[in-house]
């Protein structure tokens, strides 16, 4: 969507990242974190405009890609990058 920003820190992380939302109002929001292969890693679903990705300690360190949708409309997609 052209009319919002989407932040995200820290970027890389460890155990969590903070995700910022801004331009418009999202009752909810899709969150869907993919490998570097494009399978689907883990999906939730987030309340506003801001929330915060805890990491499945099962998901191993590396590079993922992520989609955020809300009412079935793409917000934004992106890299996130974590560690050990």
């Amino acid at each position: 969507m052209p009319d919002v920003t989407i932040k995200v820190y820290p970027n890389p992380f460890a155990e969590s990242a903070t995700f910022d939302i801004e331009g418009r109002d999202f009752k909810t929001v899709n969150f869907t974190l993919f490998d570097v292969t494009g399978r689907v890693i883990e999906s939730k679903k987030f309340v506003g405009n801001q929330f915060i990705y805890y990491r499945n300690q099962n998901i191993p360190a590396g590079h993922y890609t992520f989609r955020l949708e809300s009412e079935g409309q793409l917000i934004s997609s992106g890299k996130l990058i974590m560690v050990r």
